[in-house]
Formats: structure tokens, C-alpha cells, sequence
């Protein structure tokens, strides 16, 4: 009797070992029939997934099947690497753009990151010696994307720099490195910061007409730009109505007479006294001391980096502040919040003139 005990054991033994490497065979990490449908695993997941890609759909529309979890990750996008630094992912990037070991919010994560040069321009030999199982590219930039191609590397285009798919583009990387949570709890919070300023832009009597004007002096703010999506989300009522930007004279501001004057420019231009010396010239050019902007002291400088990549929300509050009131919202608070939810250090210095 017990040897029949016995022989009955294993038997079921065997079975399951059998059931278990067959499992294994069809879903076991790098072991996947090539020509098989593979999806990710949620979030949390405590046990070996054998999940080794993951599809997503990139900010160019192009369907990309992409490792899962890559480990050796190249990122050509500025934007791209607050986003992974976000999500907690910067361990896994092997190199960056020079643009991201100088930018002082992020040099500390990319510290170990090789130099590739420029983001329109990389270093493709260094790429190659890296060999990265994922490169994030910089959508724009077409003449990069076919060096890529040729050279048969595993790239998709989330540059996360564009107000009206930085969500999309998140979630899409939230999924490839599986912090799925994270990325939503980016884009609650984003919605939560829209959702306000839309309430204190609905709440005002009557909107403000606004010139917006980009890093060069006169050159005006198409509709297409970031910057002018915010501003007009903001409940601003642009006094320049193309699409494209161009530069316009001073009598036709003048013309205009804006309610509020936006000058846009870069934080090495703002810092050390650059931000009050722009004011100073925006108030000073010819015919402006009678315009309702220059007259109301509703001049004003805002750093580039408030108004892209995934920190843009802070443009968009910054835009509302000007606008509307601070409705309980303010650039240093929402930037504070940030940092607190997702443990970055993005500095708060420099950002906007007069302080918002």
C-alpha cells in the first residue's frame, strides 16, 4: 500500500515539474517565441514576470514594441529625463545629452551617465559601444531617427517637451519601465493643477489681452507654441492670433495696447540681475511707456523651463497668477508639491520677474 502511495506521488511530482518547464519554454524572460504577443505586467507585481516587451504608441504615432524594463537606456531628450527621474528610473540610463549633465536640476541623477553630445547631433560610435537596449529619441529630430534606423538600435520617440502630450507620453513610459502608479499619479496631479486654474479662469469678469513675446526681442508667440497654449488655457486673450511666430514692430504693440506683457526666456538669461534688465528693456522701448502693460507694472519676464517638459503645469499656474490672482496657487507651491510627490530637487530660483 505505501509503495503504491509512493508511486502515485511521483507521478504528480512529475507532472507539475513538466506543466512547469513548459510554462517557462512560452513565457519565461528571453525565451519568448519571437513572433508572439506579449503583454506587461501591472505594477507590483512581486514575482518573475517573464515579461520581455511591451508596446506602446510614441508622440510621432508610430506603434513600438520595446523591451520591458530596459537596463542599459540612452535618452536624448532634456524633457524625457525629468520624466524618468520621476518616475525613479535613472539608474537605468547609460547616457545622456550634454544638455542634462549641465542643467543643474539634473546633473546629480545623470552623474554616472556618458556624455553623448547634442540631442540633434549624437555621439552614434559612443551609443554603439554602449550598447543600449532602449534609446529615448527627441521626436523632432528626423535626420537622428534615420541614423538610428540604419544603424538597427531600439529607439522610440517620447521627448515629453509638448504641453498637449506630455500625459500620453508619461503613461507610455510609466508602462516600459512598469511604475504604471507613478505615471498616474503624475497625471492626477497635473489634471488636479488644470482643473483649478480653469475654475479661476472661469471666475474672472473679463479676459486680459496679452502680448506674448519669445527669447527674441519683438519676435511674437504663434498659437502652436507651448507657451501660448498655456497662456490662452490660462484665459488669456492673445493680441497676436497666428499660428506661426514672427517677429512684429513696437508701434504695433502699441496699437494693440495689451493688458499684460509675457516675456519668455532662459534661465541663464534670467539669473544675476538678467531678469530685472530685460523688464527694463521691454518698459523702455519706444511708444511702450504708453501701453496699459508698461503703465499697470503687468510686465513680466517667466523662465522657458516653467512652460515645458513635464513641470509645465508651473507654467500654466504661472500664466494663471498673472491673470487671475494665485487663487491659492503659486508657482513655488505647485514646484514644492512636485518635489515633495516625487522626490526631485528642481530649484525654484530665478523663475519668474517681478516674483510671482
Amino acid at each position: 500500500m505505501d509503495n503504491k502511495i509512493l508511486a502515485v506521488t511521483v507521478a504528480v511530482v512529475a507532472i507539475a515539474v513538466g506543466i512547469s518547464a513548459i510554462f517557462l519554454l512560452n513565457n519565461g524572460s528571453g525565451t519568448a517565441d519571437e513572433g508572439s504577443q506579449v503583454d506587461y505586467v501591472p505594477t507590483g507585481s512581486d514575482e518573475p514576470d517573464g515579461i520581455t516587451q511591451v508596446t506602446v504608441t510614441d508622440n510621432l504615432g508610430v506603434t513600438k514594441t520595446v523591451k520591458y524594463k530596459p537596463e542599459r537606456v540612452v535618452c536624448l531628450s532634456t524633457y524625457a529625463c525629468e520624466a524618468l527621474m520621476l518616475l525613479g528610473q535613472t539608474d537605468r540610463v547609460v547616457a545622456v545629452t550634454n544638455s542634462s549633465k549641465t542643467n543643474a536640476d539634473q546633473a546629480e541623477y545623470f552623474v554616472n551617465a556618458k556624455d553623448i553630445g547634442n540631442f540633434n547631433n549624437p555621439d552614434m560610435a559612443a551609443i554603439l559601444k554602449l550598447d543600449p537596449d532602449l534609446i529615448i529619441h527627441y521626436g523632432t529630430q528626423t535626420a537622428v531617427a534615420e541614423k538610428l534606423d540604419s544603424l538597427h538600435l531600439p529607439y522610440v520617440s517620447l521627448q515629453c517637451s509638448n504641453v498637449s502630450t506630455i500625459k500620453q507620453e508619461i503613461t507610455a513610459l510609466g508602462k516600459i519601465f512598469g511604475q504604471e502608479e507613478l505615471a498616474e499619479k503624475y497625471c492626477g496631479y497635473y489634471d488636479d493643477i488644470v482643473e483649478q486654474v480653469s475654475k479661476a479662469a472661469g471666475s474672472s469678469d473679463s479676459k486680459k489681452t496679452v502680448y506674448m513675446e519669445s527669447f527674441s526681442s519683438m519676435y511674437a508667440m504663434g498659437l502652436s507654441s507651448t507657451y501660448s497654449v498655456l497662456a490662452l488655457q490660462a484665459g488669456a486673450d492673445l493680441i497676436y492670433k497666428e499660428q506661426a511666430s514672427a517677429t512684429v514692430s513696437p508701434a504695433w504693440v502699441v496699437g494693440k495696447n495689451p493688458d499684460v506683457i509675457i516675456k519668455t526666456q532662459t534661465l541663464a538669461n534670467m539669473v544675476d540681475g538678467g531678469a530685472e534688465n530685460i523688464y527694463n528693456e521691454i518698459c523702455s522701448r519706444t511708444g511702450f511707456g504708453t501701453v496699459s502693460a508698461v503703465r499697470d507694472g503687468d510686465v513680466h519676464v517667466l523662465c522657458s523651463q516653467l512652460f515645458a517638459g513635464p513641470r509645465c503645469f508651473a507654467g500654466l499656474v504661472a500664466c494663471s497668477n498673472i491673470l487671475n490672482g494665485d487663487d491659492g496657487l503659486s508657482v513655488t507651491k505647485v514646484l514644492t508639491d512636485y518635489n515633495s510627490m516625487f522626490g526631485l530637487h528642481i530649484s525654484m530660483d530665478d523663475l519668474t520677474y517681478p516674483n510671482l
